[in-house]
């Protein structure tokens, strides 16, 4: 589509009416296609403020989408003061497989009803959604039933994201806001894989821990990870031991906040301590980037390597801003350091290039 696109901009004349020439524009495009729309893929951002689209475009090309087999539809519209609501068209439609929305308001539907919504969805991505219920109708959780990756990236009021996937494998919260616990995420641990967040939920109820075991939860992902003491990576440890199939961990260190106080030199604590001398039985891999060295890093990868039996593999990408003392001594100080694995081996690596998203890349079928 996009060669027809840009094909299709230059050939209409020039108004003094910028929006109508592009909302022109995509109508004729999607109105001249003589077959299916398979993949289509709209991102407008603030910059382009003179292209203000309006509800009714929006409601217009995803009504002609959706009854012409849309399978995979990705659209971001952001605008400062404008949010458009996610199209009737878009939830009820059953065709579209990988859905991308992004600046869009979604008023959570109450009830199941005759149909689910987003009933043939496999991948779903919200990001900068604004989340909204009835204020007076119960919570009752709509099933999505062939989800399997979804990704809620600075939504905001996602506590009435109230939702069932029985078929949900991996799952990723990051920056989004919202007052809940973690009982919020309970039924959904239940069943996933793979669990990405960002360091707010790990702090979720911190001053009263209580992490829903996570069943069959094989791989956990964090990023942004924040902390100044040792409250973070001691509330992180009570979280692994809620999962009794967790093979694979990866962090990576926020780039700019770190401890206030202390170096690797102080860690006289004894790191089982954390555990209550517990183990974290199936952990295989574990994976730290941005790492500096600091107190309360080292007295976290020691209790990993003392408390897991299972351990095979530590890799640890130091940060550009670790200092040349500590990246010398530090190798040396890990590997003397008594292992629950005898297998277990630690790889040191200077980190390249910055890292931004250890998680991955979000799915790229757009």
């Amino acid at each position: 589509m996009s060669g027809i696109l840009m094909d299709g901009w230059c050939l209409i004349p020039a108004s003094t009416d910028p929006r109508l020439d592009f909302v022109n524009m995509i109508t004729n495009i999607l109105l001249l296609r003589s077959g299916p729309v398979k993949i289509f893929k709209l991102v407008i951002s603030s910059s382009y403020l003179n292209l203000r689209l309006q509800q009714q475009d929006i409601d217009r090309w995803c009504l002609f989408l959706t009854r012409n087999g849309i399978e995979q539809l990705h659209l971001s519209v952001y605008y400062s003061g404008d949010i458009f609501k996610v199209p009737v068209s878009i939830i009820s439609c059953p065709t579209i497989k990988k859905l991308n929305l992004a600046g869009f308001a979604f008023n959570c539907p109450v009830t199941a009803g005759p149909s689910s919504p987003f009933s043939g969805v496999t991948t779903l991505i919200f990001n900068r959604v604004w989340f909204s219920r009835n204020k007076h109708s119960p919570v009752i959780p709509f099933s999505i039933p062939k989800l399997e990756v979804l990704v809620l990236c600075g939504c905001v009021e996602m506590d009435k994201f109230s939702f069932s996937a029985p078929k949900l494998k991996t799952f990723r919260v990051t920056r989004s806001k919202f007052a809940t616990e973690w009982k919020w995420f309970e039924l959904h641990l239940k069943v996933i894989k793979t669990l990405h967040l960002s360091n707010e939920f790990i702090m979720l109820d911190a001053h009263r821990p209580s992490f829903p075991t996570a069943l069959n939860l094989e791989v956990i992902k964090l990023f942004h990870f924040i902390y100044v003491d040792k409250k973070p990576f001691a509330l992180l440890l009570q979280l692994l031991k809620k999962c009794p199939k967790l093979s694979e961990l990866e962090i990576l260190m926020h780039d700019k906040f770190h401890e206030m106080h202390g170096d690797a030199s102080s860690t006289s604590a004894d790191p089982g301590s954390w555990l209550n001398g517990e183990d974290i039985n199936m952990l295989k891999k574990v994976k730290v980037e941005q790492f500096r060295g600091l107190r309360y890093e080292v007295l976290f990868i020691k209790t990993i390597l003392s408390k897991s039996p299972m351990l095979e593999e530590v890799v640890i990408l130091e940060s550009p801003e670790i200092d040349a003392q500590t990246a010398f001594r530090m190798p040396r100080e890990m590997i003397k350091f008594p292992r629950a694995s005898p297998k277990a081996q630690i790889i040191f690596l200077k980190t390249q290039t910055p890292i931004y998203n250890l998680v991955g890349p979000i799915p790229n079928f757009w």
